[in-house]
């Protein structure tokens, strides 16, 4: 229901003002600009606005300003570039792209919590991963027997998520065992397009059909993938 969505989003001031400045950023391109939240929903449809809510929230939530050892601007960027990018890969394999832009964008959300939650601990395990080479998921599992990814499903399955995004922030870091599910290997993929590989080099994620389903596509995930200054400017509107 369109009116209510709106109703209860309207009650948020704040997050009422990020979710427009987004909507109305080059990220979209609309030639008119939207005044309302009902424009908004209307132009984007429900499952887009509520991606945005989604994002603008725990941006509001969990701030952006100085966290520890996380750069929060930093991260709520990447997030963001993972999310938009996980859409496209999901409408090229014909998965729900709002679901793939939702997963994407909590890929990391166990990071999130660790900063905010153990600061100082986490500073440390940070840095001792930064001197042995960068492992992060290898300096979190010797420290606390568990990674951010399983920690971020646990925070996903408690928030009631669907169990598919619960799975791909589990599963998106490399430490699955077996074939990964549909919009876990979406959001593999989002997570290597935003590190810069080529969508040709990114196919290894999926399973043997579902790679024969994006060799013909590759060529359109290019034409869906973000221009990078109207992606900047989305993530900018975001965090402002």
């Amino acid at each position: 229901d369109i009116d209510e969505l709106v109703h209860k989003i309207g009650r948020d001031q704040a997050l009422t003002a990020r979710v427009l400045r987004v909507a109305n950023s080059s990220f979209y391109g609309f030639p008119r600009k939207i005044a309302s939240l009902h424009d908004a929903v209307v132009v984007l449809g429900l499952a887009g606005v509520r991606s945005l809510v989604l994002s603008a929230g725990f941006v509001q939530a969990f701030g952006n300003g100085a966290g520890g050892a996380l750069d929060r601007p930093e991260y709520w960027k990447r997030s963001f570039r993972v999310a938009t990018y996980a859409k496209a890969v999901a409408k090229c394999l014909k998965q729900p792209p709002e679901v793939a832009f939702t997963a994407g964008m909590l890929h990391d959300i166990g990071q999130l919590v660790l900063d905010t939650c153990l600061q100082e601990q986490y500073a440390q395990v940070v840095a001792q991963a930064a001197a042995d080479g960068g492992d992060l998921i290898a300096a979190e599992q010797a420290a606390w027997g568990f990674h951010h990814g399983t920690l971020g499903a646990e925070v996903a399955r408690r928030w009631n998520f669907p169990t598919e995004i619960e799975h791909a922030i589990r599963d998106c870091h490399g430490q699955a065992t077996g074939a990964l599910e549909p919009i876990s290997a979406v959001v593999c993929m989002a997570i290597r397009l935003e590190r810069g590989e080529l969508p040709a080099a990114i196919a290894d994620c999926v399973s043997p059909a579902e790679r024969e389903l994006l060799g013909p596509a590759a060529s359109r995930l290019v034409e869906l993938l973000p221009d990078p200054q109207q992606l900047e400017a989305g993530v900018a509107s975001l965090l402002g």
